[in-house]
């Protein structure tokens, strides 16, 4: 059995599941009506208007409607979406027993201690019949599934069957709630008329043509009296003609029932006092379940009769009711405290992967399904073999045609004793997690916790491995010669042959271990997680499922393992990589098998499917991961991705050159051809955006991959001349370099013509320029040493005015230096340029520097994309010159300056690029006369200087420029964040933000940090006196210009400085300071800006730990005030409470030692020996591990509690920080909205206890402190 949730309340009488919803409605003794969320272990509501017990509750099936009954001797039919009793009816003289709705028809049934059953038409709130003939309160009764007939049982001793198939007229559900309230496709007129004749009472008779039921029209059929006692439930089998009741003899009986007669057909014994409830199992049809008032709960077969489990541990008292789902294997049985809904078995059907398929099992038939021939066939029909009626685990070894089925406690191996045979012998034993370790040879995990091997045809059974202290939990197969053994939440690899465990890994809650076709991998599937591990159980990555459970795994392939939750197929690559195929539509599902891209998987019912994976997402990565060029040129042309996330994905995987043709941003597009050494595409996108920063990057990377041409055609657009100047030097392009010079000289550049004619070697003319910039003293000498005499003799006459002294001091300092100095020569090109107009189109990439011809493993041609890549691969001199630029005679240098070379008379003038001059060229005006007619260019002239005086007057205007936003205004378009809008001065906006997303009320605690905020966020300029000083935010802006306030409150402060002062102080005992520092955090997080996710995550944890700790610390606080208290039980309850707190390893050992030795004292043995226990687990303090040692022993001798205490270690719970008091698991709480203490519900409205600043109770958005681009919506 599985439990699935334990509800604790008062005695149970009835329950009721709801047919769609995870939810069961819970009759109480004590007047109550229960809604229960089995799924998050919720009470949803309660309900409160019984007067004595509810012993009947039931759930419509289609309508959002449950009935109950009770002592009160009234039938309320409720709505739970209003929570309004929605009918109300009355007639019964006495206790109500048990209430049912018909499934189709507007009926509802009831019985009661005045030995009467009733059939209602709830709609219409009346009786339509009483139903007569038990001698005693009648129990229990039930319509039958498909049949005409009710079955109802009393303390008289009999069981009657009723014939209600007389009856004439029977209202449909449908109809009449259509009748009632309307078609969805009825008009409003159509309604309201519906309404006023429901009002009159002639809705039921225009629809229904109702009459009152007779007497005789429900007679009794049958009437069986072989009970020795009273009867307390009778219940029909859901496909069979058979009936089963339970009474107070102590004993089950199993009727038989036809057209004409009923008989008795067995009865079975077991239990020690009367028999509560009984009910038959809706999905294994040879199951009966049964409870007890002697506290047991037994699982009995219908074709042995006989009882094959008993379950003990669940209630220490009565039982008293029980109900199944209607569509899910889910059960519920109510005692004396509550509520527990179970599983018999898992409903996971048992599957074993084989080559070419899976093999199954149903319904005890071991079935293959061979996914290349879509058929499926019969294996070993085990229905007369076996004597399991379920089965948890079935193992196959396809080799020897043996079968293995396992349950939680037992197992059953098929085999045959020689290949070939057809007889099967049986091997039964006790044990689980079995599987073959040969074709002959079987493993188990014992009773015991020990491995155990058994040799199919042999009777010995060899124990090879015991740990001496931990036993095992759990095995699982490995490759060949080891087994995979599971132990205090680690899992183990254990040689078989040195009997030794060789490596480890932590895990908790493991469910099952799933290996990879080639036994390299491995998944540890756990409840709530996935880890991916290698054969040496070396961690390679995890996922985790905070809110759904996993439910199955599988391998794919070698790079992907699949998995399911309770509703969605998903997939996790071994890089990490996680996404969501699809959504299930028969939840929840169990996967068989992987194969290209086919998937088998099996429902809760062993339904099996076999579909397609069809996301495009999953298939792209697995592409990527495994390089199936094929695959991603088809993927990439058929496939429209999701914008920005798949791009994001492609460039930081590293393949942005797939990713090109996905964007058509430029910017983005030019980012990616960078990063893909696509040349022609990112220079094409920086002709189109024109911008320095990227011709200075494509140059940059076009530098690196030796491509001159690119990188002087970039120089060109950026007008870097120096830098062109250089590459020119290099190249030896000596032609180009005399138009640059040219060029810096018409611009005036006197750093760049010294550099140019440093390069050219021309030194009068870096004589003229030192000249003309008034360095004449170097002139003179330049001249002088080079040899220039007459020059010299002209600067000496022109400049230095013949001064003697001058000049032979400079001819001195020359004389020193000449020793020292060497003469300056243009250096020899790396690459000389052999370009000449002549042989331009064979030559134009000779410029390139040569690259290595590399063979690359995969080709990826995209559409959009283009063949550079391959371009540079093929040719082993580079190719990557562009047409129509190869050098500066593209320019227009000649146009530009009026400039021309000293070859071809002076007329070869540089031509501008083809389709350049959008660029703005080297952004120097052209020459108007050569390009307008003179005459139109006088008309011109004339115009202007007719209308210069009126520009003049216009250019005078003044125009006032339009207001821009203040940084207030933008933050309301802009911001949910609280401190910005304090940073702002707009402290109303953020009290209501903060009211808004955590509940604040009290911001008197918070008016000091306003204003630090306030005043650390902005600066004062001073003004004029007695003029008001002008108050600006300190801001920053990102890359995307979004403005961001500054907040003075740091994560990092947080965590590293006040968070470890309070851990110090609560180390030191000083519990009034760490509560301060602890608060103090509190009251700070509210004001933080994040703009990581990772760090919002950090924020949550630091607000648990702060709760954590001021409960824990004001607990303790508060006992000691009970110090004097003479009886000591609260004080006691508070100190075990106190343990409960998610403290630090440190303090809470210390919390432990205390409810210890406070147990101890006052003599409470049980309790005191918990704690050690509980101490002993995760003290790392000597002292008090000795103390806690030596105490066990001592209290296990005295095992008794002198004094009774509410505390109950088993039943989780919270604590109430008003009134420091256990809120167990299925009782109403409320929460703090901030800091989600918990409260009983009567602290409701109240100021917080914990963080001092919220209102217990309501209901906010959640704190917003992470920075995004999101607009902010009023």
């Amino acid at each position: 059995m599985f439990t699935k949730s334990l509800v604790k309340s008062k005695r149970v009488k009835s329950i009721s599941f709801h047919p769609k919803e995870p939810m069961v409605a819970i009759g109480l003794h004590n007047g109550g009506i229960q809604l229960f969320n089995y799924e998050s272990n919720k009470l949803l509501k309660e309900y409160n208007d019984h007067e004595g017990a509810v012993r009947g509750v039931d759930f419509h099936v289609s309508e959002p409607f449950f009935v109950s009954g009770g002592d009160d001797k009234i039938v309320r039919v409720w709505s739970y979406e209003s929570h309004q009793i929605k009918y109300f009816l009355e007639g019964h003289a006495d206790y109500i027993r048990c209430v049912q709705f018909h499934k189709e028809y507007t009926w509802l049934l009831s019985c009661s201690d005045d030995m009467t059953l009733r059939l209602w038409d709830y709609p219409e709130e009346r009786c339509i019949s009483v139903i007569t003939g038990h001698e005693n309160f009648v129990m229990n009764l039930s319509f039958h599934p498909s049949q005409d007939l009710i079955i109802s049982v009393s303390l008289d001793k009999s069981i009657r069957i009723w014939d209600y198939s007389s009856l004439e007229d029977r209202p449909l559900i449908k109809d009449v709630y259509d009748g009632l309230h309307g078609n969805a496709t009825d008009s409003q007129d159509e309604k309201k008329e519906k309404e006023k004749e429901k009002e009159k009472g002639g809705i039921r008779s225009k629809f229904l043509n109702f009459k009152m039921f007779q007497m005789f029209d429900i007679i009794p059929k049958f009437v069986l009296e072989h009970h020795e006692d009273g009867i307390n439930w009778g219940c029909f089998h859901p496909t069979q003609s058979l009936i089963a009741s339970a009474s107070d003899d102590h004993t089950i009986k199993i009727w038989q029932i036809s057209e004409e007669k009923a008989w008795l057909v067995t009865t079975l014994s077991g239990h020690t006092d009367s028999v509560a409830s009984v009910m038959f199992d809706h999905f294994d049809k040879d199951v009966l379940i049964s409870n007890s008032e002697d506290g047991t709960m037994k699982i009995w077969s219908l074709s042995k009769q006989k009882c094959i489990k008993t379950i003990h541990d669940i209630s220490p008292d009565k039982f008293w009711c029980i109900s199944h789902h209607p569509t899910a294997p889910l059960y519920a049985c109510g005692h004396d405290n509550g509520t527990i809904l179970f599983k018999l078995r898992k409903t996971k059907t048992p599957i074993v992967e084989t080559k070419n398929g899976v093999v199954y099992i149903s319904d005890l038939v071991i079935k293959e399904f061979n996914l290349k021939t879509d058929e499926t066939t019969t294996l070993l029909n085990l229905k007369k073999r076996s004597s399991f009626s379920f089965v948890d685990q079935l193992s196959v070894s396809t080799k020897s045609d043996a079968y293995a089925l396992v349950t939680e406690e037992n197992f059953e191996v098929f085999y045959k004793a020689n290949y070939g045979d057809k007889k099967y012998l049986k091997y039964v034993g006790t044990g689980k997690d079995l599987f073959f370790l040969s074709p002959t040879r079987v493993v188990f995990l014992s009773e015991e916790g020990n491995i155990s091997i058994k040799q199919l045809n042999e009777e010995k059974r060899i124990r090879i491995f015991k740990q001496k202290e931990t036993l095992y939990s759990r095995i699982f197969s490995s490759y060949p010669g080891t087994i995979l053994v599971y132990y205090s939440g680690k899992l183990g690899i254990l040689d078989l042959e040195q009997k030794m465990i060789s490596k480890k890994i932590s895990v908790e809650e493991l469910k099952n271990v799933v290996w990879s076709q080639d036994k390299q991998y491995l998944a540890l599937v756990c409840k709530r997680e996935i880890v991916i591990c290698n054969r040496k159980l070396k961690k390679i990555t995890s996922i985790e499922e905070n809110q759904k459970k996993v439910k199955s795994a599988r391998w794919g392939n070698i790079n992907a393992i699949f998995y399911t939750t309770k509703s969605q197929l998903k997939y996790l690559l071994l890089n990490g990589e996680s996404g969501t195929i699809k959504t299930l539509e028969n939840s929840p599902c169990f996967i068989g098998k992987i194969h290209n891209n086919n998937i088998i998987y099996f429902d809760q019912n062993q339904k099996m499917y076999v579909t397609k994976i069809k996301s495009n997402d999953y298939l792209l990565k697995m592409a990527l991961e495994e390089k199936k060029t094929s695959e991603i040129n088809k993927l990439m042309k058929e496939t429209k991705f999701p914008g920005h996330s798949m791009v994001r994905y492609l460039k930081n995987k590293g393949y942005p050159n797939i990713a090109l043709p996905l964007v058509k941003d430029p910017k983005i597009k030019f980012d990616l051809a960078i990063l893909s050494n696509d040349l022609e595409v990112a220079f094409s996108l920086a002709k189109r955006l024109d911008n320095e920063i990227h011709w200075k990057r494509l140059a940059t990377v076009a530098m690196k991959n030796g491509n001159i041409d690119m990188v002087e055609k970039c120089y060109q657009r950026s007008k870097d001349f120096g830098k062109l100047s250089f590459l020119y030097l290099v190249s030896g392009n000596t032609e180009n370099l005399n138009k640059i010079y040219k060029i810096c000289q018409n611009k005036n550049l006197p750093n760049l013509i010294f550099q140019n004619s440093l390069f050219l070697n021309s030194i009068e003319e870096r004589i003229e320029m030192l000249i003309q910039n008034g360095r004449t003293s170097l002139a003179y000498l330049l001249a002088n040493n080079n040899g220039l005499s007459e020059l010299a003799e002209k600067i000496k006459n022109e400049y230095l005015n013949n001064d003697e002294k001058k000049i032979q001091n400079l001819l001195k300092f020359q004389e020193q230096k000449k020793q020292e100095s060497n003469l300056l020569l243009t250096p020899t090109p790396i690459i000389k340029n052999t370009n000449n107009n002549k042989n331009k189109s064979q030559n134009q990439n000779q410029n390139n520097w040569p690259l290595l011809r590399i063979e690359k493993e995969s080709k990826i041609n995209l559409t959009m994309n283009s063949n550079l890549n391959e371009q540079t691969i093929e040719k082993a001199q580079g190719g990557w010159g562009m047409d129509g630029m190869d050098n500066l005679d593209d320019l227009q240098f000649g146009l530009d300056f009026g400039v021309s070379n000293n070859n071809d008379n002076g007329n070869n003038n540089m031509e501008e690029e083809e389709g350049g001059g959008g660029g703005g060229g080297w952004d120097i005006d052209l020459n108007l006369e050569n390009l307008i007619p003179k005459d139109e260019l006088n008309e011109l002239n004339s115009s202007l200087s007719t209308t210069k005086e009126g520009s003049q007057l216009d250019n005078n205007l003044f125009i006032a420029p339009t207001h821009g936003k203040s940084f207030a205004n933008e933050l309301l378009e802009t911001s949910e964040i609280p401190v910005e809008f304090i940073a702002s001065g707009q402290f109303d906006i953020a009290m209501k933000l903060l009211n808004r997303q955590i509940g604040i009320t009290n911001f008197k605690l918070l008016k000091d940090i306003f204003l630090k905020i306030y005043l650390s966020s902005n600066n004062t300029l001073k003004h004029f006196p007695l003029i008001k000083s002008i108050s600006n935010p300190i801001i920053q802006k990102n890359k995307k210009k979004n403005m961001r306030t500054i907040s003075p409150i740091d994560l990092e402060f947080l965590e590293n400085d006040l968070l470890q002062n309070a851990y110090g102080a609560a180390s030191k005992g000083n519990f009034s300071l760490a509560l301060e520092n602890f608060r103090n955090i509190l009251f700070l997080i509210p004001f933080l800006i994040i703009e990581k996710r990772e760090e919002q995550q950090h924020v949550y944890q630091l607000i648990k730990i702060c709760t954590e700790y001021i409960t824990g610390f004001s607990l303790e606080m508060e006992r000691k005030k009970f110090q004097n208290d003479k009886s000591q039980i609260r004080l006691l309850e508070m100190a075990a409470y106190f343990t409960h707190c998610d403290l630090q390893q440190t303090h809470l050992t210390l919390a432990l030692r205390s409810a210890m030795l406070l147990s101890l004292k006052i003599g409470n043995h049980i309790n005191a020996l918990s704690f050690a226990k509980r101490l002993l687990e995760i003290s790392t303090i000597k002292a008090f591990s000795e103390q806690a040692k030596k105490l066990i022993p001592y209290c296990k001798k005295n095992l008794s509690n002198k004094i009774e205490i509410d505390y109950d270690e088993r039943n989780p719970f919270v604590i109430c920080s008003y009134s420091y008091t256990p809120i167990y698991q299925g009782f109403e709480k409320i929460q703090c909205p901030y800091c989600n203490a918990h409260y009983l519900p009567k602290y409701l409205n109240q100021t917080c206890n914990v963080c001092k600043l919220s209102k217990i109770g309501l209901q906010c958005d959640g704190l917003n402190i992470l920075k995004t681009p999101q607009k902010f919506k009023k």
